[in-house]
């Protein structure tokens, strides 16, 4: 949520001078701790004294620390905020105030007059500095200002900048360049231990990119290095959205004005007509879904397609996803009837972002087993080139050939080639094992085995030889973003995708942008799922081809 700080300062009235501040979090924390997003000093407020959260359109307070809260008078653990409510922590006052457009949540702070404190009797303390003889209170400040000076400056600008001492100091109590850390590394960094110069190559200099990519060497770009563009990001710095030493919520700043600052006016920021569509809000302002479909030849992701009636996939496959999903079910091959659903088939991959392959013998051959003889049920031949078929069937023959006529006449091994030699016991056998393979592989191929799921063609016809089409299914239907079905486990799948009406394998049955839109409502809604850039794209492209990279 975005909340707007008001901070008051002196002054009444309409000559009361103000500061604003804006803040993009998930929580509102309040405390005087420094990972606190409102920080308030003072020995009267916890480290963490309370929080602010919005929860089914109502924005809350909750107090963490023991001394509560006080909301419009009144003590309490936990209320809920309207404009116009107060609310005291020790020394502050917070002011709801309404909220302007694109904030969610405004707030003035002010200080109050504090009490003036108890005065103290000098007589009542143990040791007087006035009463030690040659240390008045001045040489005590300087030298406590020394001590500073020593432990909190020059020793640790010493360690960071003479080698030879950053591992004595940093293994002993002794004040080392630790002391300058604003705040805890984050876990993906804690590595690096104390050796500060992993990433501040240069004491007192800002963090450069060369660091960061010292570590990072593959992480990609987010736009090509050939793009004539590229200039744009020239000066921007890695730390820019990795903000380090903030806590676990920070390294990634995840805003997505970050993003729409570039893609709200990309044709005014571009020296070339933009390959990507104007896109500031995932539901106010965001184009169309593109399809990148597989291409035959070459074999590649075509260009980018919108999503249609018209597009089809071309995969080689006759599958039709209505049969399989009759509420009804389907008769197997063993007589029974099973129904089916999606999960059958699509099973997502370990990490839950994409499906995992279809597979014959662990999906499909359960209901269309390969078997090709009734008296032998069993025996199925090979789900593969078909060679191999033709192999299988020719091999199986033979067997029933020689089982059957062993004992009709003389069988006598003769060398290879030479057919002249055979007894007319043999050559009868070939023309028979030959022809029941071809007649039997026919009807494989062509009726009520292949030709089933798969597009086959007769390729020669003496001997006889089929072409199955290759199957070809895409797997990257979005080019340059991710969708997480790990995510999605709540919806049923045919929510989003009909396959259920689906009558042929040509269909494409990716949804449109208003499928996504009924339940993601974008970053700036105040209802629904509010979803981000980075919710579905990253930043640095890894896997964009080089022929689809703006």
């Amino acid at each position: 949520m975005y909340v707007l700080i008001r901070r008051l300062g002196a002054g009444s009235g309409p000559t009361r001078t103000f500061k604003d501040e804006e803040l993009a979090v998930d929580k509102l924390s309040i405390g005087r701790g420094t990972d606190q997003e409102l920080l308030l000093p003072g020995d009267r407020v916890a480290y963490q004294h309370a929080e602010i959260s919005l929860a089914a359109g109502q924005f809350r307070i909750r107090a963490l620390a023991s001394s509560g809260i006080t909301v419009n008078g009144r003590s309490c653990k936990m209320a809920v905020l309207n404009s116009g409510d107060q609310i005291l922590i020790a020394d502050y006052r917070l002011i709801v105030l309404p909220a302007s457009e694109g904030v969610d949540l405004a707030l003035s702070l002010e200080v109050l007059e504090q009490q003036d404190a108890p005065s103290v009797d000098p007589a009542s303390f143990t040791i007087r500095l006035d009463v030690l003889q040659n240390w008045r209170p001045r040489r005590w400040a300087w030298l406590l200002f020394t001590v500073l000076l020593l432990g909190g400056l020059l020793l640790p600008a010493l360690v960071a900048m003479v080698p030879g001492w950053q591992n004595t100091f940093r293994s002993t109590p002794l004040p080392d360049d630790s002391f300058w850390l604003s705040g805890p590394l984050h876990s993906m960094h804690s590595t690096i231990g104390k050796d500060c110069q992993a990433c501040h190559t240069k004491p007192f200099a800002p963090v450069t990119n060369e660091a960061c990519m010292d570590c990072h060497a593959d992480t990609a770009v987010h736009v090509s290095e050939v793009h004539p563009d590229t200039s744009m990001f020239e000066g921007e710095r890695c730390a820019s959205c990795h903000h380090e030493h903030n806590g676990e919520q920070r390294m990634v700043f995840d805003d997505q004005r970050f993003c729409s600052d570039c893609h709200g006016n990309l044709e005014q920021r571009m020296s070339d007509a933009p390959a990507v569509e104007r896109a500031t809000d995932f539901h106010a302002d965001h184009p169309d879904f593109r399809l990148s479909l597989l291409q035959w030849q070459p074999q590649s992701q075509s260009p980018r397609q919108a999503v249609d009636a018209s597009l089809q996939e071309s995969s080689h496959l006759t599958f039709d996803h209505a049969t399989h999903l009759d509420p009804q079910g389907i008769k197997s091959d063993d007589g029974d009837w099973q129904v089916l659903n999606c999960g059958d088939c699509h099973q997502m991959t370990v990490g839950g972002v994409n499906m995992a392959p279809i597979n014959m013998d662990q999906h499909c051959a359960s209901c269309h087993a390969l078997s090709f003889d009734l008296q032998d049920p069993q025996r199925v031949v090979p789900h593969g080139k078909p060679d191999q078929v033709l192999a299988s069937l020719r091999e199986y023959y033979a067997a029933q050939f020689v089982q059957n006529r062993a004992g009709a006449g003389d069988i006598r091994a003769s060398r290879p080639g030479g057919l002249n030699n055979l007894s007319e016991l043999q050559r009868e056998g070939l023309v028979w094992v030959e022809n029941k393979s071809r007649a039997v592989a026919e009807d494989l191929f062509e009726r009520r085995a292949c030709a089933t799921c798969h597009e086959v063609e007769r390729s020669a016809e003496d001997p006889a030889q089929w072409l199955v089409k290759p199957v070809r299914l895409n797997e990257e239907w979005f080019a340059s973003s991710e969708f997480p079905h790990g995510r999605h486990t709540q919806s049923e799948c045919i929510d989003c995708h009909a396959a259920d009406q689906s009558a042929q394998a040509e269909d494409i049955l990716m949804p449109d942008i208003a499928i996504c839109q009924e339940c993601h409502k974008g970053q700036q809604a105040n209802e629904g799922l509010r979803s981000g850039c980075i919710s579905c794209h990253s930043y640095h492209q890894f896997d964009v081809h080089a022929e689809l990279a703006p």
